[in-house]
This record gives structure tokens, C-alpha cells and sequence, in this order.
């Protein structure tokens, strides 16, 4: 794993720097979320790459950050989320596996002050997060779409693997 040159503690500060230099987006994507507490993703590998689907592989940097939205039931550890920042990249969805991840829990608060809203980020742990629960036809419609494109890109990464061998 290319995450390895870097120890935990590197990892989580890459991860954390990473979601404090696109707080703005953040704030944002909460806003118009229906939760005020999500669970980011911020890869830190040089070179790692989620599948958006069959033919358009999503790249993903340091610096990167992806809402998670869906774990797959096999233990092998995918996940299906969006992309948050940077901005060029906004909305992109696809599968990534959680291997050179690092997930960060950001929850959107109101300010006393200002009456304005701030987002506070801790570190996350993948063992934390429950699958979502559908709550209306659309919502399920939605979970199927992304266990769907979390099977397939998991077969076709097994199979990339399979012929690297």
C-alpha cells in the first residue's frame, strides 16, 4: 500500500489539512445535506484510484475529499461516496476502496456569535459508520444504484488484480 511510506500520524495530519483547506466546500455540501454530520474520505497515496463505473476510473489525490455514503457488505472494503473538493470535481461519484484513505467525521454547528455556521472535523474510523437507512422508495432506488456500482467495480478491480498476477 503507498500509504505505508507515511506513518499514522502523517497519514491522519495529510487527512485533516486536507479538510481544513476545503472547509469552504464542506460547508456547502452540509448545508444542502440532510445530515449535519458526514464522514469523509481523504486519500493519502500519491497515486490512488477509485472506479466511477465500468469505463471512467476516477482519480483521486491528496487533497481530495469525498463524502462516504454507502460501504459495501463484503468485508474487502469498498465504499461508494462523492466528491466534496476541489471544486473542479464536485458531484463526481464512484466506488474507492478504503485502503490509503483516511475518513474524518465533519459536523456542521451553529455559531452563538455570529448565528453563522462552523464546521467541526475529528478523526474518523471506519468501524463507526452504520448503513444508512432507506426512508423513502427513492432513497432505496438510490442504495440499490450504489450496491450495484459498488459489485461491479469490486469485480472489475478483482480482475485487474487478477491478471497483474
Amino acid at each position: 500500500a503507498a500509504a505505508a511510506a507515511f506513518t499514522e500520524t502523517q497519514a491522519s495530519f495529510l487527512a485533516m489539512l486536507a479538510v481544513r483547506g476545503n472547509e469552504k466546500l464542506i460547508v456547502r455540501h452540509l448545508q444542502g445535506a440532510s445530515s449535519r454530520r458526514i464522514l469523509l474520505a481523504t486519500p493519502v497515496c500519491s497515486s490512488c484510484q477509485s472506479f466511477g463505473g465500468d469505463a471512467d476510473p476516477l482519480l483521486v489525490e491528496p487533497g481530495d475529499v469525498l463524502v462516504c455514503e454507502m460501504v459495501d457488505s463484503d468485508p474487502s472494503g469498498w465504499w461508494f461516496g462523492s466528491v466534496v473538493a476541489p471544486e473542479r470535481l464536485v458531484g463526481r461519484s464512484g466506488c474507492f476502496r478504503r485502503e490509503d484513505m483516511r475518513p474524518i467525521w465533519a459536523e456542521l454547528r451553529r455559531t452563538n456569535r455570529t448565528g453563522g455556521e462552523t464546521v467541526d472535523f475529528s478523526p474518523g474510523a471506519w468501524t463507526e459508520v452504520e448503513r444508512l437507512q432507506a426512508t423513502s422508495a427513492q432513497h432505496r432506488l438510490r442504495q440499490k444504484m450504489m450496491l450495484t456500482r459498488l459489485r461491479n467495480a469490486r469485480l472489475a478491480w478483482e480482475k485487474l488484480q487478477g491478471a497483474a498476477t
